[in-house]
């Protein structure tokens, strides 16, 4: 499902996440989750607002529209096509020449997306 493949080259062997269902994980259970297509979304647009590095540690952060597939554990939980608006923090760790993904925190943001959110997130 999708490039799982690239995904576990890209993920450091250390990866930890904290998914927007609020559950912990490793690297491993992302990959897997990724492949069986437990976390699949039918659309997703990624507004970065803010990146920083420091020495070897990279930092992006910003909020994300999704729609999940029915079929995934989210789009299980919510009417088909709904569309949901996360924040977002990925961490990057950069090593042997190139950036390692080292952990992810997503949640859900309270409030529903507003017009503006939508119109940046399905540009």
């Amino acid at each position: 499902m999708g490039d799982a493949d690239a995904l576990a080259a890209m993920t450091h062997p250390n990866f930890i996440i904290n998914n927007p269902l609020g559950e912990t994980g490793d690297g491993a259970r992302m990959v897997s989750r990724f492949r069986s297509g437990e976390t699949k979304l039918e659309r997703l647009a990624r507004i970065i607002e803010r990146v920083a590095i420091t020495d070897d540690v990279g930092i992006v952060m910003g909020r994300e529209v999704v729609v999940s597939d029915p079929k995934s554990l989210e789009g299980q939980t919510r009417p088909a096509g709904k569309q949901v608006l996360r924040r977002f923090s990925n961490i990057y760790l950069w090593r042997n020449g190139a950036w390692k993904w080292l952990a992810r925190h997503a949640s859900e943001r309270p409030e529903a997306p507003s017009a503006a959110d939508l119109v940046k997130g399905f540009e």
